[in-house]
């Protein structure tokens, strides 16, 4: 994870727990923060946040509790954070298709 202003580049460090590709970032101008999504067909799908007080922050994995079991998503395709930037919605681009709604 880096800042680039287009000239210079600001390495922010790893986003821990994760592995394979950022997919999307979306970003909370009241809070100033930037949320991100992180995963692959053979990954888990990660949530992560950037903000300046607190650097990358991993926030966890996409699954969801059926009665049944637990399924967890992989291959996570959008991200979009609210305007008071309490509330995330994340999608995911697999057979089963799945919106994750979390509060903040």
């Amino acid at each position: 994870m880096c800042v680039w202003d287009g000239g210079s580049c600001f390495n922010l460090g790893a986003c821990p727990n994760c592995s394979g590709e950022v997919v999307e970032i979306c970003y909370c101008k009241n809070t100033e923060t930037a949320y991100g999504i992180i995963g692959s067909h053979n990954d888990i799908g990660i949530l992560f946040s950037f903000d300046q007080q607190n650097g990358v922050k991993y926030l966890g994995r996409m699954h969801f509790n059926i009665d049944t079991g637990l399924y967890c998503s992989s291959v996570l395709g959008c991200i979009a954070v609210n305007d008071k930037g309490d509330e995330i919605a994340i999608g995911s681009n697999e057979r089963m298709g799945v919106l994750y709604r979390i509060k903040i």
